[in-house]
């Protein structure tokens, strides 16, 4: 089994990150290996986790964290995600590299 998450900061509630993670792991409640912008943020506001949904397959909930990522971006929100979700880091876009050498 998978899930989908967000991450909220604490002191306004804003969503900053999604996330996909497998039940029997902890990946939402994580802060290992996530990029410089998260960290930031999270020193800077603090951290909620919230679980959104869970999903059968790994697929399903790579699809539902580009989906969420997406409708986020579409209406504003600003992400600290360097992807676009789905395959996570396995293949960086240019874009996404620049952004990484500047952490």
């Amino acid at each position: 089994m998978y899930y989908t998450y967000i991450h909220r900061k604490e002191d306004t509630n804003e969503i900053f990150y999604v996330g996909k993670g497998m039940c029997k792991r902890n990946r939402a409640n994580s802060h290992f290996n996530r990029n410089k912008h998260w960290e930031n943020t999270v020193k800077k506001h603090g951290l909620i986790t919230q679980k959104l949904s869970e999903w059968k397959t790994e697929k399903e909930a790579f699809e539902h964290e580009k989906f969420l990522i997406l409708c986020f971006k579409d209406i504003g929100i600003h992400l600290t995600n360097m992807t676009g979700g789905g395959e996570g880091m396995s293949n960086p876009s240019k874009e996404v590299r620049e952004k990484m050498s500047l952490n």
